[in-house]
Parts: structure tokens; C-alpha cells; sequence
């Protein structure tokens, strides 16, 4: 599949590899973003700030060198980024028994879940494993950073009155008590109620400051059942 990358700040065409069709033999997961616009699967080796192989990573840091691939180190584990498959193959051919787990795109339907969050500035596609409080697969960030205190007040007055009126199945967090001061407020609703955020939109725009879009781990697993090998899933 090729993919136009200019919609993620990189000016050139790729050829997109679906990971249900190139099976690695490593644990993988689906990927939940584009990494840093730019890069489409990651790799997790062991080895971080605290914990290091020096030489496993002088290794990786030569296999990668004029690679299109970064790195990142959390305090006992390292990200490899990748924006071809190809390179990311070779890699994991290389040092398979130092790989932990690999993220990309599994499938076509998956990869069209991801890119949707570049249609919309706002949107936040989210892979879990379960819905948020088990029944919501859509929550609003709403900030309020830059406003008075009595703005504040009369806007989330206001948008609560409008999710009210417009959304049968709602949960609130971080609502504000009186006299208290708060700059986020989260809501979480089904987007089975589509006129929602809309109106939303519509009435409030700049306090929306992030919506987040769930995709259930288990549907993405169940389409590509007894193809690959997942991290946590008995995939016969």
C-alpha cells in the first residue's frame, strides 16, 4: 500500500507494510500514532538510562546509523523508530533475541484508524484494551489555561448544560467545585451520539483542547486471528 507521508510532515510517498501480512516472530501490538510524524513502527530492546548493554547499543547504533530511524531511552528500556519496513525487518533479523516488542500499523482498516487523527488537529486515536470505565470509547479534554476565572465559570456552566440536553450516557471528571480553580475538565460519552461534539464544536471550540477515539485492542487482534504473534493474546 502506498501511503502520501506529506500528511505527517513528510513530503514523500512509502510503501506501507501491514504487519498481520509480514509476520516477525516477535511480540507485536498495534501502534497507537504516528511516531513523531514521521516514523511508522517502534521496537522496545532492553537496555535504558539506568540499565545498559554498551555492547548490544554500540551494535544497534551502527545498524542504524543511515537508517530513517531515531532512538529514545526510558529509564530501562530503548525505542527504535522506523519509517520502513524494510528497515525494520532487517533489524528485528538482526538482533531477534534483544527484541521485546514491535508497534505498527496491523491492518488496513487499523492503519485508517490512525490517520484519521490528521483529518482532525484534535483528534487522538487511543488503542486499549478496554473502554474508558468499560463503556465509553470517546472523552473531550476541555482547557480552560488561558481564561479568567469568571469565563472559566459561565463556559463550563455552558457546556455542561449543552451535554445534558444532548447525551443520553455522560461522565464527567475533574468538574469544578465552587471556588475552586481548574484549568482541565474530561468528559467521557459514546460516540453513538454523534451530534454531540458538533454542537460541541460549534458553541466551544476553543475550549476543546484534545478528543480522544478509542479502537479496542481485541477487535484489531480477533481480524488478524492465527497470523502473527501478540504480546498478553493466546492467538491460536
Amino acid at each position: 500500500m502506498v501511503v502520501n507521508m506529506s500528511s505527517f510532515n513528510v513530503y514523500e510517498e512509502v510503501d506501507l507494510y501491514f504487519l498481520k501480512d509480514y509476520p516477525l516472530g516477535v511480540n507485536i501490538l498495534p501502534s497507537n500514532t504516528v511516531y513523531f510524524d514521521e516514523y511508522v513502527y517502534k521496537v522496545e530492546v532492553p537496555g535504558g538510562k539506568i540499565y545498559n548493554d554498551i555492547f548490544l547499543h554500540t551494535e544497534i547504533d551502527e545498524q542504524i546509523r543511515y537508517k530513517y530511524a531515531r532512538s529514545t531511552f526510558s529509564t530501562k528500556t530503548r525505542y527504535i523508530y522506523f519509517r520502513y519496513f524494510s528497515d525494520l525487518k532487517n533489524f528485528v533479523d538482526e538482533f531477534f533475541w534483544s527484541v521485546n516488542k514491535v508497534w505498527g500499523p496491523i491492518d488496513e482498516e487499523h492503519w485508517a484508524f490512525l490517520a484519521g487523527q490528521f483529518k482532525d488537529k484534535l483528534s487522538q486515536p487511543e488503542i486499549r484494551e478496554r473502554y474508558y470505565y468499560n463503556k465509553f470509547d470517546t472523552k473531550i479534554e476541555f482547557g480552560f489555561w488561558q481564561d479568567k476565572y469568571t469565563d472559566k465559570a459561565n463556559s463550563i456552566k455552558g457546556i455542561v448544560e449543552l451535554v445534558d440536553k444532548n447525551c443520553s450516557k455522560r461522565k464527567w471528571a475533574n468538574l469544578p467545585n465552587a471556588g475552586k480553580h481548574f484549568y482541565s475538565v474530561f468528559l467521557y460519552y459514546t460516540s453513538e451520539d454523534d451530534m454531540l461534539l458538533p454542537l460541541l464544536k460549534l458553541n466551544y471550540s476553543k475550549n476543546i483542547h484534545k478528543i480522544f477515539r478509542v479502537k479496542l485492542m481485541s477487535d484489531i487482534l480477533e481480524r488478524n486471528n492465527g497470523n502473527m504473534v501478540y504480546e498478553g493474546y493466546n492467538i491460536e
